[in-house]
């Protein structure tokens, strides 16, 4: 690991430490009962790197990747009690046809609001 991204890393932990710290200080602060979840969702141009890191997480994890009926969206996730921990990895035809469904609903709404289509 990188010395910048070991540094952020570094970063986020002490700063969920002082969550928890302040959390426990201050009861009249609520929480959801059912726990809380650290997502992670794996960023990649390519199915195989982006599955095969999750593969890497799952095995960190001590877990199972696990993978939808349409094998869009693959998982890897722990639960420690109420808190838990859950990278994703969704494909990128997936991830282009959501991104295209998205594009198509602001140009509707521009249209919609008298604005012109591109």
């Amino acid at each position: 690991m990188n010395t910048e991204k070991n540094g952020r890393r570094e970063e986020l932990l002490s700063d969920l430490e002082g969550l928890v710290t302040f959390l426990a200080k201050n009861e009249g602060v609520p929480l959801r009962d059912f726990g809380v979840e650290v997502e992670y969702y794996v960023g990649s141009d390519d199915d195989q790197v982006g599955i095969e890191e999750i593969q890497r997480i799952a095995a960190a994890l001590g877990v199972e990747m696990t993978v939808n009926d349409d094998k869009t969206h693959y998982r890897a996730s722990r639960r420690f009690g109420t808190a838990s921990y859950k990278a994703v990895y969704v494909v990128r035809r997936e991830m282009d046809d959501y991104h295209e469904l998205m594009d198509l609903g602001r140009r509707a709404q521009r249209e919609a609001q008298g604005g012109e289509s591109e």
